[in-house]
């Protein structure tokens, strides 16, 4: 857990140098964001017109205020609505990401080409050509990544999250803080269970053993003489 932050930590140490290059790009990062909200509500509507079919049709509570046909048809409606508009906002931001990584990519290469043309002979005597263009080429496409695609993908992830939170306290919040009290548990008792099983190898393939009391065999393959 502590290499994890301490990784994070360096990440935006290192994100925090590149910020600079993002600013000519501040206008379509911020459709970027609205684009990400949106996907976000059409994610957190889709649910809705499943349950407006069930509640109004399949297994009304009491009498249903609109017909049958009229429930199903208004939520199949709703639920292709919401699948079209989902499905043209992730092209609109896809192409949206791929735009200003591609920009972003091309000004950083550009950056990093001007200040290794003004260094001195020595410093290219002293480097060999192929070290630099693998920085060059390959370093760069990575720090895009990291400050244009990954933030953009953590920054939909963030607000789908919240926007599902929402709506959660909203319907229910004792529910919703009960949840939030298990968690904790689920987190610590994840990595326990998934160390329950060691995976081995064997002359026929990997064998799994469990070191739960409640193992009684583990098959093998027959061996052929």
């Amino acid at each position: 857990m502590l290499r994890r932050m301490d990784r994070w930590f360096e990440s935006f140490a290192v994100g925090r140098k590149f910020y600079g290059e993002l600013a000519p790009h501040r206008g379509s990062l911020i459709r970027i964001g609205l684009y990400s909200l949106l996907l976000a509500l059409m994610g957190i509507l889709r649910p809705w017109p499943i349950q407006w079919i069930f509640d109004g049709a399949l297994a009304p509570q009491g009498e249903a205020r609109f017909p049958f046909a009229t429930v199903v048809w208004t939520g199949v409606v709703a639920s292709i609505l919401i699948a079209l508009l989902q499905a043209g906002l992730t092209y609109v931001e896809g192409m949206s990401v791929a735009r200003v990584s591609h920009q972003f990519t091309r000004q950083l290469r550009y950056r990093v080409f001007s200040h290794l043309a003004f260094l001195s002979p020595l410093f290219h005597a002293k480097h060999k050509s192929g070290d630099l263009m693998v920085r060059l080429m390959g370093d760069v496409p990575m720090v895009t990544s990291m400050m244009v695609e990954s933030t953009v993908e953590l920054s939909a992830r963030t607000a789908l999250v919240a926007g599902i939170v929402g709506v959660m306290l909203f319907l229910d919040p004792v529910l919703t803080l009960a949840l939030f009290v298990t968690v904790p548990f689920v987190g610590v008792m994840s990595p326990a269970m998934a160390l329950n099983s060691v995976v081995f190898p064997a002359p026929f393939g990997p064998r799994t053993a469990s070191r739960s009391p409640r193992a009684t065999s583990m098959s093998t393959p027959n061996r052929v003489r």
